[in-house]
């Protein structure tokens, strides 16, 4: 009982969210979503280890949603810190 008192509420305000994303923001792919979500909400990024792992080998089947956070969604954070990291071991 005290779950739905909590999740109706939630699901309510994210459909809020995506009807207001919709009408205002015109976002027309899963991408364009996660990139407004990252610039409005900020980016749940990955841990340094798993960047740093990622970074090692990117077309790994492991680090798949890493390569969809910092190449598609294209989160500055991330892609700042790889770019750091590759500038070091330079």
């Amino acid at each position: 009982m005290q779950h739905r008192a909590v999740r109706k509420p939630l699901l309510e305000a994210g459909r809020r969210l995506v009807e207001i994303a919709e009408a205002e923001l015109h976002l027309n792919s899963f991408a364009d979503v996660v990139r407004w979500v990252i610039d409005e909400l900020g980016a749940l990024c990955p841990s340094p280890e798993r960047l740093a792992s990622y970074s090692a080998d990117p077309q790994a089947v492991e680090y798949r949603d890493i390569r969809y956070h910092v190449e598609e969604a294209a989160c500055a954070t991330c892609r700042a810190d790889l770019e750091a990291a590759a500038a070091k071991q330079q």
